[in-house]
C-alpha cells in the first residue's frame, strides 16, 4: 500500500513540475529582431485575430508585441477600439523594411484610424514609446528569427 501511494504522489508531483513548467515558460509563437533588439511575438494573420488585435488587453510586456501579417501589401487602417494603453504601430513592408512608424497611439484616439504612409505586409505592435527608446527608425529592417505560429 506505501509503494501504491508513493507511486501517486510522484505522477502528482510529475505532473505538476510539468504545469509549472508550461505555465512559467509557454511556447514561443515566434520572435522578431529589429537593430538587434529580439521581441517575442503573438502572430495575428487571420481576419478575427486581425480585428481583436490586442484590444481588452491591459498591458503588454516590452519584451514582445503582436505582429499582422497580410498575405500582399496593401494600406490597412488601425484604430484603438477596446485598447487599454498606448502602442506603436510599426509599419514593415515586404521586403522587412520599415516604412513607416505610428507613436504613442493612446487609446483616447478612438475612433480615428490610422494607417501607414505607403503600402506594408506587416504591422508590428509593441508598447508605445518603446520604439523611441529602442532607437527603431523608418528604414531599418527587421529580421523574422523564427515566425512559426502554434496553434
Amino acid at each position: 500500500m506505501t509503494r501504491s501511494k508513493n507511486i501517486i504522489i510522484a505522477g502528482v508531483l510529475t505532473w505538476l513540475v510539468i504545469l509549472s513548467l508550461v505555465v512559467l515558460f509557454p511556447p514561443e509563437k515566434g520572435f522578431l529582431t529589429i537593430e538587434g533588439q529580439k521581441y517575442s511575438i503573438e502572430v495575428a494573420d487571420s481576419h478575427s485575430e486581425r480585428t481583436k488585435g490586442l484590444a481588452y488587453r491591459e498591458s503588454l510586456n516590452n519584451s514582445t508585441g503582436m505582429l499582422f501579417v497580410y498575405t500582399e501589401e496593401s494600406r490597412p487602417a488601425f484604430w484603438m477600439n477596446g485598447m487599454q494603453f498606448n502602442i506603436d504601430m510599426i509599419w514593415i513592408n515586404a521586403n522587412h523594411k520599415i516604412v513607416d512608424i505610428s507613436k504613442n497611439v493612446s487609446p483616447e484616439t478612438f475612433p480615428e484610424t490610422f494607417k501607414p504612409s505607403e503600402p506594408v505586409q506587416y504591422d508590428f505592435e509593441i508598447n508605445g514609446g518603446l520604439s523611441d527608446k529602442q532607437d527603431i527608425a523608418i528604414g531599418d529592417f527587421d529580421q523574422f528569427s523564427l515566425y512559426q505560429k502554434y496553434h
